[in-house]
């Protein structure tokens, strides 16, 4: 099909071409699916992640990327045949398996978080898979033993995280990162959970961290929210 593929699939893409030919798929489907995992494994090499570490909330990531900037093959039920071959040689895990992360304190924060995002804000349920994706590596880090703490946490703690996580992400997803951070501390020190002010927001600020390719802004003050103020986009 001459369809390039590059990235952590790369080496799949003879058998994957044969084994949608041998499941009677046209030729010109099988070109149009062979591009889709080309841009599946362009945008796994983009993201830094290995085909160890396609589950399923990096598939929603990547489905979430791809709408972007393609009306076709853009759902779960048309990737299904590429994930379907990659599962049966071994290549990523199974439909059931998850990241291996810290249980408890930390699930149940994104949880509330999440229902908070559904409910209150009403954002879509792809974005807030998204979102929580992106900022449960920060609350892990909070994890002390089987408890979270927050009582630390400033401006400092908050730019140390980024400026270490941002450079390994594309623009995109460093934006979205960032968001979803700034969601999430406004979410925590907005319900109590004892996060400083100074902590809570990602915005602009006179002090820069300098990230590599992205410069996030860390706020060293609260910018004015209050217990009150719950209409901020995102959060």
């Amino acid at each position: 099909m001459n369809v390039s593929v590059s990235g952590p699939f790369e080496s799949w893409a003879a058998g994957l071409e044969r084994y949608l030919a041998g499941s009677a798929y046209a030729p010109t489907s099988i070109g149009s699916r062979m591009r889709l995992f080309a841009h599946l494994s362009g945008w796994c090499s983009t993201e830094h992640l290995s085909a160890a570490q396609l589950v399923s909330a990096v598939i929603d990531r990547f489905l979430i990327a791809r709408k972007k900037t393609h009306v076709d093959l853009s759902s779960t039920g048309q990737l299904a045949p590429l994930l379907t071959f990659l599962r049966s040689v071994g290549a990523i895990p199974s439909a059931t398996a998850c990241v291996a992360a810290p249980v408890g304190p930390v699930d149940a924060v994104l949880d509330r978080w999440a229902a908070f995002l559904l409910g209150d804000r009403a954002l879509f349920p792809t974005t807030v898979v998204y979102y929580r994706a992106l900022a449960a590596p920060f609350v892990v880090s909070r994890l002390r033993g089987s408890v979270l703490e927050w009582d630390t946490v400033d401006a400092k703690v908050v730019a140390e995280f980024v400026s270490s996580t941002i450079p390994q992400l594309s623009v995109g997803t460093a934006k979205l990162t960032i968001t979803a951070l700034r969601s999430l501390l406004r979410y925590l020190f907005l319900s109590s959970a004892h996060v400083p002010c100074s902590g809570v927001v990602l915005g602009f600020s006179r002090h820069p961290v300098d990230v590599g390719s992205h410069r996030a802004m860390v706020s060293e003050n609260c910018l004015g929210i209050s217990r009150e103020d719950t209409t901020h986009d995102g959060s």
